[in-house]
């Protein structure tokens, strides 16, 4: 990576990482709570948003709207459900208000199952750090693969983010300055010249020694509630979340607080949730001033019993269960709303319904939303009286087909279902395709589209197979169109899909045949009209890459078929194309085909030449730390790219 390209990635990198903190500013800061959450796939969670001033005082405002980013792993509604997509990864919640014509933001982490995890995982210990103003803190960097083998790490650049909370050395000491806030510690790490980053959050401020206590009963009873949940999240601009659960006694601790506000709210199964001080929003909590070494004793939360509604959600033509439908409770005089999300067998409980008439609704991809019973607005709907701590059964709601297409995606040599594959529904206008609809496939590969009537062209993708458009075709041209009708579902429109190749083999030293761990396997596609080039460098758009692991063997996947040109490298070798060539003219090209497993792809690296020096600053003769020098070869466009170190070496 040259100086151009690694400015342009840690300018990248940094943009992500400041810009909400650049967008929050005084007087006001908007809360998000839960701060964090970890759900499974297709799970609901209900959040909640408030502007606050810097005395804690909840304020008005003009304007608010959630989002989440990126949008493909779920969707949030006008009233902040949030509903976890199918696939594994990490999703922000937003919460955007406006007050006086300026905008302020607030947002939540929200984990999502278990991610595959990157081929090179950069970790920044400790994880989280509090650093008194005007105090050190020594951060470490590791470079973890797949296997939980190291990587060697050629370098480290050390970034604030932002830059007004202090300043980090290049061994990694961060100094505070005096004014408190929250961040990111950053570290750009070169490895066999490619940069990765990995990053630690730093809060400036007094030390975590407060505490929050008290106790949680049964209004009615006054008998304590084990297992209550306990939620303390910190008002303003610096977040800090912790939690805790109730014990026998219904007792509870919500420790290592930093100085600050903060709401507490108890929740508990079949209960009405409740903020302190006996209150049910988060716009009427009482904050909790806290301040270094306090121990807040006697907040404690009187919790009333919650009603129930519950049901099953169908189709209307042969009652079979809708899955991942979305069951929605309005209470007709408050307009508060309850959510819950139907399991696989089509069944839903809304739970902590407050006293009083509530509409039930139900939305689910494929089918005409409608209110109970059989009504399509809220006017018309059948009111659902609840006392709590009722319980209301056998609210089911049958509902009718809108138009749609359906389909399963499985895998075209075992037919095994593939979940997370994402279905595209394209328009074709003229010669060109344009995307309007997506679905994801569930566990059992099956997928539903909600799309009008007309004529569309649909295609399917996953990860570790050829996509391809219906019906077994790559090329669009030759798709076949698929109808719609009204009110219908366009069934049977399945895929196959074809495994894609891999690329394996093992990296030794030329000299010794030892293993190189951590070497840098490149393979690109024939291209004739670049042939002429003499390094895999000319190909940074058409590049797979890969390291080696501590045994020197390494794999590549999913793999388009063709022929591929293969490259390794590693820090103190020379570099070669396979078998042994060393420039790409004379490289011998591996062909791999569908679900094919090419092996052997082997390299025997040879040590190369060492060149050292120092770079000065030409007025002082001072050593510059951090200058990037960069050798190449003439002849071969072979490369180099280091970085000089404290002293200019």
């Amino acid at each position: 990576m040259n100086g151009k390209q690694l400015s342009t990635f840690i300018m990248a990198v940094l943009v992500m990482f400041s810009s909400l903190a650049l967008a929050q500013t005084a007087p006001y800061s908007v809360t998000v709570t839960p701060g964090q959450a970890i759900l499974a796939p297709g799970e609901g969670l209900q959040f909640e948003a408030q502007l606050f001033d810097a005395q804690g005082k909840a304020v008005q405002f003009d304007h608010f709207t959630w989002q989440i980013k990126p949008d493909s792993l779920g969707e949030i509604s006008d009233d902040g459900f949030f509903i976890a997509g199918k696939v594994p990864g990490e999703v922000k919640v937003i919460a955007t208000m406006t007050r006086n014509q300026v905008r302020y933001f607030g947002e939540a982490v929200v984990k999502i199952g278990s991610p595959e995890p990157p081929a090179i995982k950069i970790i920044v210990t400790p994880q989280e750090a509090v650093v008194p103003p005007g105090e050190t803190q020594k951060f470490h960097v590791t470079a973890i693969a797949r296997n939980n083998a190291n990587f060697k790490i050629d370098h480290i650049r050390w970034m604030v983010e932002p830059r007004f909370l202090g300043k980090i050395s290049d061994d990694g000491v961060f100094q505070a300055d005096s004014e408190r806030g929250q961040g990111r510690i950053i570290a750009f790490v070169e490895i066999n010249n490619a940069v990765y980053h990995g990053s630690a959050r730093v809060t400036v401020s007094e030390r975590p020694t407060a505490s929050i206590s008290g106790q949680v009963t049964d209004e009615t009873t006054a008998e304590p509630l084990v297992g209550a949940f306990i939620l303390v999240e910190r008002i303003g601009p610096i977040h800090w979340m912790r939690t805790a659960r109730t014990d026998s006694a219904g007792n509870y601790v919500a420790g290592k607080l930093i100085p600050g506000l903060y709401v507490v709210r108890a929740s508990a199964k079949d209960y009405l949730a409740e903020y302190y001080d006996g209150v049910s929003h988060l716009s009427e909590a009482t904050p909790l001033q806290v301040s270094s070494g306090d121990s807040l004793t006697g907040i404690d939360f009187k919790l009333g019993h919650g009603g129930t509604i519950s049901g099953l959600v169908a189709t209307e033509m042969d009652s079979l269960p809708i899955a991942h439908a979305m069951v929605t409770a309005t209470h007709v005089v408050t307009k508060r709303k309850r959510h819950a999300v139907t399991r696989e067998d089509g069944r839903y409980a809304l739970r902590s319904l407050s006293e009083g008439d509530w509409a039930v609704s139900v939305h689910a991809a494929g089918y005409k939303p409608e209110y109970y019973d059989n009504a399509k607005g809220l006017l018309d709907a059948t009111l659902i009286h609840i006392t709590p701590p009722d319980s209301v059964s056998d609210i089911n709601l049958y509902l009718a087909n809108s138009s749609a297409i359906t389909g399963q995606v499985t895998d075209a040599a075992d037919s095994t279902p593939i979940p997370h594959a994402l279905v595209r529904i394209y328009t074709l206008v003229g010669r060109r395709l344009h995307p309007r609809f997506t679905a994801v496939s569930d566990k059992n590969g099956n997928y539903i589209a909600t799309v009008p009537p007309g004529f569309y062209l649909v295609h399917a993708s996953a990860r570790g197979y050829r996509g391809e458009f219906y019906d077994d075709v790559t090329d669009f041209t030759k798709a076949t169109p698929v109808q719609v009708f009204e009110d219908q579902h366009t069934t049977g429109i399945d895929f196959g899909l074809v495994k894609l190749g891999s690329l394996s083999g093992l990296v030794t030293d030329e000299s010794t045949g030892q293993p190189i761990a951590g070497a840098t396997v490149v393979a690109f596609m024939e291209r004739p009209h670049v042939m002429a080039v003499s390094t895999s460098a000319a190909f940074p758009f058409f590049q797979f890459k890969t390291r080696t692991d501590s045994s020197g063997r390494y794999e590549m996947t999913n793999l388009q078929p063709g022929k591929y040109y293969v490259e390794a490298s590693a820090k103190g070798y020379l570099p070669e194309f396979y078998k042994e060539a060393s420039t790409l003219k004379d490289a011998t090209p591996v062909e791999v085909k569908d679900s094919t497993r090419v092996e052997g792809i082997d390299f025997t690296l040879t040590s190369g030449g060492t060149l050292k020096g120092t770079v000065f600053d030409a007025e002082d003769s001072t050593g510059l730390a951090g200058a990037a020098v960069t050798i190449w070869s003439k002849t071969t466009g072979f490369r180099r790219h280091v970085f000089t170190d404290r002293d200019g070496n």
